[in-house]
């Protein structure tokens, strides 16, 4: 089922409609199945949402309990609004949700999972965002190791001296950061 939900939202947003079609996808979100509730969640921080949608993804993430579920909706809305709350909560709340950043157990075709794409995208700027993803590289293995270690040798590239404040300040051995991210 989850693999027709990712087709036919593909299919409509090519073709340009999206109303109706944010509304069926949303409803994927609150599927017990978390393969399709992650599809979901996925497909809809890569569409144009309008302000009532993005109101309603706000009031529902405002009543989530389950810490996984609401920290897909602050991907969503980090990723589609970029305000700030949304953005500190997203990051804040990665530390926590290590399992949907190192595995894409969605249907969206992808080598790493969206998720660590967008928490990647913020540690260029955000220290916190870098410190998450220098526990990851220690935490992980394979190509999940290999993908947050060149995601950590892009932020280097861009402030080696940032970066290596940041792993000094959470008491990493420097070398050994600098190896993993040489090795992968």
């Amino acid at each position: 089922m989850g693999y027709k939900l990712f087709l036919v939202s593909v299919f409509f947003v090519l073709s340009g409609c999206s109303s109706n079609l944010i509304n069926d996808i949303y409803k994927y979100t609150e599927s017990g199945n978390d393969e399709t509730a992650q599809t979901a969640f996925i497909i809809l921080s890569n569409m144009k949402l309008r302000e009532p949608d993005i109101e309603k993804i706000k009031s529902d993430y405002s009543g989530e309990a389950d810490i996984a579920r609401k920290f897909l909706y602050e991907y969503v809305l980090a990723k589609r609004t970029q305000e700030e709350q949304y953005v500190l909560s997203f990051i804040k709340s990665a530390e926590r949700n290590f399992p949907i950043l190192l595995n894409n157990t969605s249907n969206w075709v992808s080598i790493g999972s969206p998720v660590l794409d967008q928490l990647s995208m913020y540690s260029y700027t955000d220290d916190d965002a870098l410190s998450v993803l220098l526990k990851l590289v220690l935490e992980s293995d394979g190509a999940n190791q290999s993908i947050v270690a060149s995601d950590l040798r892009d932020v280097y590239e861009v402030n080696p001296q940032r970066f290596l404040n940041v792993v000094k300040r959470m008491n990493l051995d420097v070398k050994s950061i600098m190896l993993l991210m040489e090795d992968e």
